[in-house]
């Protein structure tokens, strides 16, 4: 089939028609004509796959990953970094139009990221058995079956070592490797994390049970022999997840070696973290991104900000800086924990904390009475519950850091209908090679 691509979706996909029929085509870049096999065919849309180009894009590169194609975890390795960020902003500008309903509304060019290959301070590595013996690599795009990779230009060079090195361990089959199917064998995923601007690595093992004697054994020499081996690493932490489903962490770790910790540094703060924390995966990016949302209250005079979704505070320092008193609400109490230590880690004394889901904050906020209100929802967006809060308690300004740009259209066409006009909408390449775009939009409530 001969399909013309038009543009891009949010997976990266090209988007054409066969015979009036939109078809999704894996591989495919805006403006190429391809040929392509149909590989999923239904009333309202079709999936291909280029089997061929017929007419390239000027864009087109040859991916840096022998593994493209394969694994699910780029969708862009084929596009110049330049179509990359253009690419970018248009899905953001799409988004808006289509489901906010800002037909006018002009959206800033994507901020490149500082690097676009090797970027990654994290990454996850399935483990799975798949024929008679274990194997370690990341998931085909929507399976669950393990592309064994050697390699993965997207991470920091410390944690392809680190891979490297466990990829060894495997080979020698020291222990077993889970089967979904069955739900028997011991390893689920290799977790390891890298402080871009520290040089520490901390390293996560997930089993699917308890640990047996020989087993407990097994896993404490490869941890050792793993401190052994890099100077770096500040802890190997063992945890254990018995539930099926594609959540990585279960409720109970442990650490063989060392502590569960890892320091980053951002600018001039330093922040501590957990193994199952979550941090901006792109050290190098999220400075950049702290600092314009910082930006946004220079000139406010400061004033009481409030934040949502603060995670492990690394926002909230920069905000901080410029404000008068901050209250930051996180539900999770393990990073509260680490928030609140790592304000008082960087002398911030005017961070107040509370631990608790933002929807069930609400009826505080009015009391509050915040001149900013700053939030980092989940790719699910606010709960409307946040957002009517949002509304209620009449912030002069609100800033949004999102990384779905569909449940920002929803939630920002929400906050217009109700007084608010957005400003802003600056997009940020935080996941270089890949389709996601983070975006920073900031709403003014009209006089």
């Amino acid at each position: 089939m001969r399909i013309k691509v038009e543009k891009m979706n949010s997976r990266g996909q090209g988007i054409g028609r066969i015979d009036g029929l939109v078809t999704f085509v894996d591989g495919a870049l805006p403006g190429e004509e391809v040929e392509a096999e149909v590989a999923v065919r239904k009333r309202d849309y079709a999936v291909a796959k280029v089997v061929s180009v017929l007419s390239p894009s000027s864009e087109r590169r040859n991916p840096a990953c022998s593994h493209f194609g394969y694994c699910g975890g780029c969708q862009l390795q084929h596009a110049s970094y330049d179509c990359q960020l253009s690419l970018k902003a248009e899905l953001a500008a799409d988004a808006l139009r289509r489901i906010g309903g800002f037909r006018s509304l002009q959206i800033k060019p994507c901020v490149p990221s500082p690097k676009s290959i090797g970027y990654r301070n994290k990454a996850s590595f399935p483990i799975r058995r798949q024929g008679k013996r274990g194997t370690i690599g990341l998931f085909r795009e929507g399976s669950h079956r393990v592309v064994p990779i050697t390699s993965c230009p997207a991470v920091e060079n410390l944690i392809q070592r680190m891979f490297s090195h466990f990829r060894s361990l495997m080979s020698e089959d020291l222990l077993s490797a889970y089967d979904e199917r069955s739900r028997l064998g011991l390893l689920r995923h290799l977790v390891v994390r890298a402080g871009s601007f520290t040089g520490e690595t901390l390293v996560a093992l997930v089993v699917a049970k308890e640990p047996d004697a020989d087993e407990r054994a097994k896993l404490k020499a490869i941890a050792e022999a793993t401190a052994h081996a890099f100077p770096s690493l500040r802890g190997f932490v063992l945890n254990v997840n018995r539930n099926e489903g594609n959540f990585i962490w279960g409720g109970k770790s442990r650490t063989l070696v060392g502590k569960d910790e890892l320091t980053e540094h951002l600018g001039d703060f330093s922040f501590i973290f957990s193994a199952a924390s979550f941090f901006q995966v792109n050290s190098y990016q999220a400075l950049n991104l702290y600092r314009f949302v910082a930006s946004e209250l220079e000139g406010t005079g400061g004033g009481k900000v409030l934040e949502l979704y603060s995670g492990v505070g690394s926002l909230t320092a920069f905000l901080a800086k410029e404000a008068e008193e901050v209250t930051a609400v996180e539900e999770d109490a393990e990073a509260v924990r680490h928030m609140r230590g790592n304000m008082a880690r960087n002398g911030l004394r005017n961070v107040r904390t509370l631990c608790g889901r933002a929807e069930d904050t609400v009826h505080l906020w009015r009391d509050w009475a915040p001149q900013t209100v700053v939030l980092d929802p989940p790719r699910s967006g606010c709960h409307p519950k946040v957002v009517a809060g949002l509304i209620s308690a009449r912030p002069r300004k609100i800033i949004y850091v999102s990384c779905n740009a569909a449940t920002l259209a929803r939630d920002a066409a929400v906050l217009c209908e109700q007084g608010y006009a957005v400003t802003c909408v600056q997009p940020f390449d935080m996941f270089p090679q890949t389709a996601h775009v983070e975006c920073v939009a900031v709403f003014l409530r009209n006089s």
